[in-house]
């Protein structure tokens, strides 16, 4: 069972009303179970375009001209936009990811808003060109791109 979620819209004419049942689902739960109610302030998370955009994209760029796999890419640049912090593991100390775009720092899930998404991109651009790399804006019609350049394969 999914939890009841309750967006109080700024400048909503409803909220109140929003609000009002938010209550209501508080006031029907089982008094002899003990739950977690937590206000927080929204975010409108990343979008699957731009998931798309950093391994379809970013990643895929930076494979074919580094021969890196692009889960250490992520890793690497999660670490150098978030900070890093060490562990250790068998005695022997390893660096990770303060956080990551789908996790916090105390690895509970928290997905990036999509403007922090929009930075981060724009960091894997500035820092890969540091390094000699090229990583392009998203094209947004990339997909009609591959599939008119798979249709003019062998043609003369």
């Amino acid at each position: 069972m999914t939890s009841p979620r309750y967006i109080l819209r700024a400048g909503d004419i409803n909220r109140l009303n929003v609000a009002r049942n938010a209550i209501a689902a508080i006031e029907r739960l089982d008094t002899k179970r003990t739950f977690v109610v937590e206000i927080k302030h929204y975010q409108k998370p990343r979008s699957d375009k731009q998931n798309r955009a950093l391994y379809g994209c970013a990643y895929r760029e930076l494979r074919d001209q580094t021969g890196n796999d692009p889960e250490d890419l992520h890793e690497y640049f999660c670490g150098e936009f978030f900070g890093w912090k060490e562990t250790e593991v068998m005695g022997r100390i390893k660096k990770r990811p303060r956080r990551t775009t789908t996790t916090d720092e105390d690895g509970k899930r928290d997905l990036m808003s999509t403007l922090w998404f929009y930075d981060f991109y724009e960091f894997i651009q500035r820092k890969s060109a540091e390094n000699g790399f090229e990583v392009p804006d998203p094209d947004p019609f990339w997909k009609e791109h591959k599939e008119g350049a798979r249709s003019t394969k062998g043609a003369v």
